[in-house]
């Protein structure tokens, strides 16, 4: 019983505490994610995001994203690199077809 409750604690998932979020001090990038992102559910992942970008900001090249949804995170890349490279998007628009044999026996 003590060791299943150890590992109750190593295994949860809490939310840390609202200051400890620093993308809420940050007006502007929460008024531009917004627009995306109202409940604000993924705001952490596209800040992240943008925090990666700025580590990178050095590199040349281009980008490509797979997979576009709504655009957040194009509009993250694409002001984080600038008019130095092209981000490529793509998405099917209409969700990923039904896995076929030729796709492998992973699905």
């Amino acid at each position: 019983m003590a060791a299943a409750g150890r590992l109750k604690r190593l295994v949860r998932r809490e939310r840390p505490a609202e200051p400890e979020k620093a993308w809420l001090e940050d007006g502007e990038f929460l008024d531009e994610m917004r627009r995306f992102d109202p409940t604000e559910l993924s705001m952490d992942r596209k800040f992240l995001l943008r925090e990666l970008l700025r580590l990178v900001e050095h590199l040349d090249g281009d980008t490509a994203e797979a997979g576009v949804y709504e655009g957040a995170s194009a509009s993250i890349i694409c002001k984080a690199r600038g008019r130095r490279s092209t981000h490529w998007a793509f998405d099917s628009f209409e969700g990923l077809s039904a896995p076929s044999p030729h796709d492998g026996a992973f699905w």
